[in-house]
């Protein structure tokens, strides 16, 4: 869940000259700020009190919209600032932002199992070396894959079992630029979007498909290939959205109040169908493989539609 609310990360220095660069200026969606923290909410009240907030999990698939969204609108701007995009930095940019936090985590927690085992209590560190190794390579969720765990009992998780996601969207993040460079050189952006669309369907449909051959759960959920959708949905948006050339792209003036009242009932019918989901869905059930994650990512990527839209009351 490693993504940013700005096109631009601050600290880099194609941030800095694109701040300085005249016309430029860095776009922030504030709305998403909010959308990620409801996410964290539904994610954090799940784990600790799974009574209340059965379907809370969805949290998890609502980052995965928001960060298809950003990452792909950070692409798409450099690409119109600098007419292409640098691979090596963007992947750069991605292991600075996230190795050094995550090293600390491995190294504090592991040091805490240790010394837990040490007391008679050596559950923490079952397949400790594969654990390590799919999250600092992040393929964690294939190796618990491969471990045969299953990612719904509640007894003796795994102590890196959380790091599933963030593999998910890392890979994702060695795929999308290379996809995207492929589809730059489609001259409207419905073609443009074509691809990460048919990958958004495909992988819900695989999703509906490995759960109906009876495949385990814990296949189904952590497969990257199986439950990327909403990764690929949030490109699409951002595709979409972005101009072909930036240099026509019209200032947009003040919405009109009709425009606002539609803005805020596309934002309030996508947290409606994401909260009735989160107090519904059952982890695990057919019916969250069948339709459950599909349509809550359907749900978020209203909502972030809605409230990235310029000057938009609902963001």
């Amino acid at each position: 869940m490693s993504s940013t609310t700005s096109f631009t990360d601050p600290g880099s220095a194609s941030a800095r000259r694109a701040s300085e660069s005249p016309g430029v200026r860095s776009t922030r969606f504030g709305g998403l700020d909010g959308l990620r923290a409801i996410a964290v909410g539904l994610v954090l009240v799940y784990h600790f009190f799974p009574a209340v907030l059965p379907g809370g999990f969805l949290g998890v698939d609502i980052f995965f919209v928001i960060s298809g969204f950003l990452i792909a609108s950070l692409l798409l701007r450099e690409r119109q600032r600098h007419g292409r995009i640098d691979l090596v930095s963007f992947w750069r940019r991605r292991a600075r932002r996230l190795l050094p936090a995550l090293v600390l985590v491995l190294l504090v927690c592991t040091g805490v199992a240790l010394l837990i085992a040490r007391s008679g209590d050596a559950d923490l560190l079952v397949n400790i070396g594969q654990q390590v190794f799919g999250a600092l390579a992040f393929v964690s969720n294939w190796v618990f894959v491969a471990l045969g765990g299953d990612y719904f009992t509640r007894d003796n998780p795994e102590l890196y079992r959380n790091t599933w996601s963030l593999s998910i969207e890392e890979q994702f993040y060695v795929v999308l630029p290379l996809l995207m460079l492929f589809t730059m050189r489609a001259h409207s952006r419905i073609t443009r979007s074509l691809l990460f669309i048919l990958l958004a369907i495909g992988s819900a449909a695989l999703m509906v498909l490995y759960a109906a051959q009876g495949e385990a759960p814990t296949r189904v959920y952590f497969g990257s290939d199986s439950h990327v959708f909403g990764l690929f949905a949030g490109v699409s948006l951002a595709v979409l959205l972005q101009p072909i050339d930036a240099r026509r792209r019209p200032v947009p003036g003040p919405l009109s109040t009709g425009s606002q009242v539609a803005l805020a009932a596309v934002a309030a019918l996508g947290l409606g169908v994401l909260g009735w989901l989160s107090f519904t869905l059952v982890e695990g059930s057919p019916e969250s493989f069948a339709w459950g994650f599909q349509l809550a990512s359907a749900a978020a990527l209203l909502v972030v539609w809605a409230v990235t839209r310029p000057g938009a009351w609902a963001g």
